[in-house]
């Protein structure tokens, strides 16, 4: 209403507002249709190249008869259908026993590289480990515009590549695999963006390499951390990171030794104790149990031989805990006797404790600081290395 008001008392004003507005309309257009314009000759452009790499492509397919044995492949053929059969084998799993079977290998397109118009090498990359596929035109096997797809290969594309292991006479300097494929078949699985954020090569420089060039006073990139984890989904594929995570999917907790309670203990005890451990029983890892039950938690269960210990306990290596745990209360009312002796106002967890009203089944449970233990397992310098994707107050992405 008072805007309405305003108009009826300031005609001028409002005919400066509406010419204000015409105005900006016009611009507006104006700039629709530049836009428009650029958006056309964008379009006109991308279907001349789209024209011309289809007709390229005709070439290919009318004079190549081995057409079907390379190239991208279309989604429908990627998308879970039926069981087909076809085996795959693990990149770290191709050895000399392989020698002259017939092998199909998926993994990341590590390098390509074309020494002629006949001959290209690709080095896959599959957890960690690597292999070079050699293609050597030849009839019936090999043809030219199979050696142009591999060398027009994007790093980091997905690719199939169907072969014969062959085992070379020297060592193989450029892959981890000391065996070559040669190949049959590849195709492009999922095409990587040409030009990645981060550079693998330089992500997965180590401290010594730039020890040395320091020395020696050759200029080398570092990536900094920030870096790393805003690109994490490329920094994760560099052999440090590959190295840390499969320690990680192998953690087991299984050493470990009884050790006599008194009391609760701050971090520096804790590693003084890390340390006299190490020296005595020559182990990282060690557990300690029966805590007394007043510092550990209301719901955890007290000792049946002594009320004053709890069935609880904490896992240590290298002096620092990595789990908690413990028998926990299942009966509503010694856990709310528990409550109360622990200042906690039952009204507060209510809905807690009576959801153990129906029945709830004798119970422990844990918390597991995994991050933490391949950290200390691995001796690193900052628990975000052992992160996927990590979470800080200042790091929400991505």
């Amino acid at each position: 209403m008072a805007s309405e008001g305003t108009e009826k008392n300031n005609p001028a004003q409002s005919a400066e507002g509406s010419a204000f507005e015409v105005s900006n309309l016009q611009d507006e257009k104006s700039l629709s249709k530049k836009a428009a314009k650029k958006e056309a000759a964008k379009a006109e452009r991308l279907q001349k190249r789209q024209m011309a790499a289809a007709a390229a492509a005709a070439v290919v397919e009318e004079s190549d008869p081995l057409v079907g044995n390379y190239g991208d492949l279309p989604l429908e053929a990627v998308q879970s259908k039926e069981i087909s059969g076809r085996k795959w084998t693990g990149v770290g799993s191709l050895t000399h026993e392989l020698k002259d079977q017939q092998v199909l290998v998926r993994g990341h397109a590590h390098a390509a590289r074309g020494v002629s118009s006949k001959m290209a090498f690709l080095v896959v990359r599959e957890a960690g480990y690597t292999v070079q596929c050699v293609l050597n035109v030849s009839p019936g096997v090999v043809s030219k515009g199979m050696v142009k797809f591999v060398t027009g290969l994007s790093k980091e594309s997905i690719v199939d590549v169907e072969g014969i292991v062959i085992v070379p006479n020297i060592a193989i300097t450029g892959a981890s695999q000391q065996v070559e494929i040669h190949v049959r078949k590849v195709y492009c699985v999922s095409k990587s963006q040409p030009t990645l954020p981060i550079n693998l090569e330089d992500a997965a420089r180590s401290e010594k390499e730039f020890e040395k060039a320091e020395q020696t006073g050759e200029h080398v990139v570092r990536v900094g951390q920030d870096t790393r984890l805003n690109y994490r989904v490329l920094d994760l594929r560099t052999p440090a990171n590959q190295g840390i995570f499969r320690v990680q999917s192998y953690v087991s907790m299984e050493a470990g030794i009884e050790v006599d309670p008194f009391g609760d203990f701050n971090t520096e005890t804790e590693r003084k104790l890390g340390r006299l451990v190490r020296e005595k029983y020559d182990t990282d890892f060690y557990i300690l149990h029966r805590y007394p039950l007043a510092i550990r938690p209301f719901y955890t269960m007290p000792c049946i031989d002594d009320p004053r210990y709890s069935n609880s306990f904490d896992v240590f290596v290298r002096g620092e805990e990595i789990i908690s745990g413990a028998q926990r209360v299942h009966e509503p009312e010694f856990l709310t006797k528990r409550a109360k002796e622990c200042g906690i106002d039952v009204n507060t967890i209510s809905t807690y404790i009576d959801s153990f009203r129906w029945g709830a089944v004798p119970h422990g449970g844990l918390g597991v600081g995994l991050e933490r233990v391949v950290m200390l397992f691995c001796a690193l310098n900052n628990i975000r290395k052992t992160s996927l994707f990590p979470r800080d107050p200042q790091r929400l992405a991505p």
